[in-house]
């Protein structure tokens, strides 16, 4: 069996070896290997990390085992990735404080948008107006902007920031960018009423205050509910996606699948395939075009049959029938 893969030739892997006076050469030597494209040693007590990137159309993986195992015969292969991926339920999501969340939403919703609408409601206008000497500039109108103006760091910040970021290094928008775009808009779009309205008021020009107060604080109401009600589905969707992964680590524990990664490694000898070494290697050195034995268990690579059958059983994983 064929492992498949990318096209890009240059990988990284790592390994934890013993801290002796072998290492000391290995620091000076693996610089100048062919193929090697960059390395450090981090020392963590009496081991140190060796972090390698290479160029695997140079030097292969098991190749670099060979060198290491100079200095530690029982060295430990790290592969940061998957590391990452099974230790994916240490990992913490952005906290959400959803009550406070709720009841910013719920302010916006209904000093903003329901009472206007209420038949009657002629004490709004002085609720809106107060104190009436400050004209537009009322108590109502600074408190919509402080509580926006809080919701915008506190939560449209992380949708801009990280957009802003997917377009730069990728190139890609997505629905947070949706949500930057959205929230800036609307922001954008009470400093231009406010500087309207400032300009119109000095000149003696406003008939209306309250409109204008009201035009400007639905401009902050958008800026700040857009953000809001995303945030809450977000936290929701958190919540399922939890559930979710924890249904499917009791049926398929990633502890059972990630304990031993080792795959049967082959070298043959033609095209009949006739094994000339077979030997256990880590599922992170196999490199694409590689060939594997596949063993009854588990199988960490995509790979492509190149002898035989296999039958791969993921009704475990997925709950589907195979």
């Amino acid at each position: 069996m064929a492992v498949s893969g990318g096209q890009e030739n240059h990988r990284s892997i790592a390994f934890l070896l013993a801290n002796n006076d072998e290492l000391k050469k290995l620091e000076t030597s693996l610089p100048n290997v062919l193929g090697v494209v960059g390395c450090s040693f981090q020392a963590r007590g009496d081991k140190c990390r060796v972090s390698l990137s290479y160029n695997s159309e140079i030097i292969k993986g098991r190749e670099l085992t060979h060198i290491i195992s100079q200095v530690d015969a029982a060295y430990e292969v790290i592969n940061d990735r998957i590391n990452s991926f099974s230790n994916k339920g240490n990992r913490t999501e952005d906290e959400v404080n959803v009550v406070l969340t709720t009841a910013l939403c719920l302010y916006f919703l209904i000093v903003n948008m329901i009472l206007p609408i209420i038949p009657d409601n002629s004490w709004y206008d002085d609720y809106l107006q107060f104190p009436v000497k400050l004209g537009i500039y009322s108590l109502s109108l600074i408190f919509n902007f402080l509580v926006t103006m809080f919701v915008m760091v506190r939560y449209a910040r992380g949708f801009i920031v990280r957009a802003f970021r997917n377009y730069i290094h990728y190139r890609v928008t997505n629905m947070e960018t949706l949500i930057a775009l959205g929230s800036i808009s609307a922001f954008s779009l009470f400093l231009f009423f406010l500087g309207r309205y400032t300009i119109e008021y000095v000149n003696g020009q406003i008939e209306m205050p309250s409109m204008a107060i009201m035009d400007i604080n639905d401009a902050l109401t958008s800026a700040s509910i857009i953000v809001l009600v995303v945030t809450i589905g977000k936290y929701f969707e958190g919540k399922v996606k939890q559930k979710i992964e924890k249904m499917t680590e009791e049926i398929f524990p990633e502890s059972s699948l990630f304990s031993n990664m080792q795959v049967q490694y082959v070298e043959i000898k033609n095209r009949q395939l006739t094994i000339l070494e077979e030997k256990q290697l880590d599922a992170s050195l196999v490199e694409k075009n590689d060939i594997i034995k596949v063993v009854p268990g588990r199988l960490l690579l995509d790979v492509i049959i190149i002898s035989g059958s296999v039958k791969a059983v993921q009704s475990a994983r997925t709950g589907c029938e195979d």
